[in-house]
């Protein structure tokens, strides 16, 4: 997985897109790759530090506006070299 992977995960995560299991299985496994794995630590505490305010939300609006601009970071960093 890719940064540019990651975010267009979260993108299509928070646009309701993504699979069932994608969002689950990339905040649930650990990676390898401690640059992916720091992106993935914080995406799944976005709902710890921005608790939704219903039993069906991932987190709150203020949540989703984070993983979005996250998700633009991402994709405006430079590749790795």
């Amino acid at each position: 997985m890719t940064r540019l992977d990651v975010a267009d995960l979260i993108l299509r995560f928070v646009d309701g897109n993504s699979e069932a299991h994608e969002w689950d299985d990339f905040v649930s496994i650990r990676q390898s790759d401690h640059e992916i794995e720091s992106l993935r630590s914080v995406c799944a505490n976005i709902p710890i530090e921005f608790p939704p305010n219903d039993s069906l939300s991932y987190c709150s609006d203020a949540g989703i506006r984070r993983l979005r601009d996250l998700a633009q970071r991402i994709s405006e960093l430079r590749p790795s070299a």
